[in-house]
């Protein structure tokens, strides 16, 4: 009956270290949308472009972030635009005037 403690404290140590190697993964670069809560005004996020020359990368495109407004026949009208900078969350604010980005 002592040893059951133990085990119950192996298995959990093991599952943390498991979860641990899965959140410390690099997350890949992925274009995606996010929309203001009416879903009138959208900001597109799009990662850089990279391409493999021998043992280097060269960049084939910057990231880059656009920032539009949904008229009312449903086109995309363009706001503003960012250049040079990719992040994997943020906020659009209701005017979609301003945009906040989380991380490096």
């Amino acid at each position: 009956m002592k040893s059951l403690p133990l085990i119950a404290f192996i298995a959990v140590a093991w599952t943390i270290t498991q979860i641990d190697a899965i959140a410390d993964s690099p997350a890949m670069p992925v274009p995606w949308v996010k929309t203001t809560e009416r879903g009138n005004f959208l900001f597109k996020m799009v990662p850089p472009k990279w391409r493999e020359e021998g043992e280097n990368f060269v960049t084939e495109r910057d990231a880059f972030g656009v920032a539009y407004q949904i008229t009312e026949d449903g086109e995309f009208h363009e706001l503003w635009r960012t250049n040079g900078w990719y992040t994997f969350e943020g906020y659009l604010s209701e005017d979609g005037k301003y945009f906040v980005r989380f991380g490096p």
